[in-house]
């Protein structure tokens, strides 16, 4: 396998849990991979002609209690390079709302 195949492979959806990410990261379960597809589908067709892109993630104290990293999971009817485009965008801005609020808490009152 070739450079460019491996790093093909690692990113593609049919990988393996270990070749993307290390520590016990484990598959999606069966039964959300089922919901996920019936949100997305539903959400699709009362929502002609939008991107959809759902997240779930379990709480951080169930894989601590496991001794594994939390699942995040995530199921799009985007193109994965239009999903990340999204996501940045919405890091970025976010980002700065982040800032912004931190700034308005230092504020003091009646100030602003």
């Amino acid at each position: 396998m070739t450079m460019g195949e491996a790093k093909r492979k690692k990113l593609s959806r049919d990988a393996q849990p270990e070749e993307i990410l290390s520590g016990g990261h484990g598959p999606v379960q069966s039964d959300v991979v089922a919901v996920m597809g019936a949100a997305i589908d539903t959400l699709a067709e009362v929502l002609p002609g939008y991107g959809i892109t759902l997240f779930i993630s379990e709480p951080d104290s169930k894989a601590e209690g496991e001794g594994r990293m939390p699942r995040f999971n995530y199921m799009s009817n985007c193109d994965r390079a239009d999903m990340v485009n999204m996501l940045n965008a919405f890091v970025r801005k976010n980002g700065d709302m982040l800032a912004v609020d931190a700034a308005m808490a230092r504020m003091p009152e009646g100030s602003a």
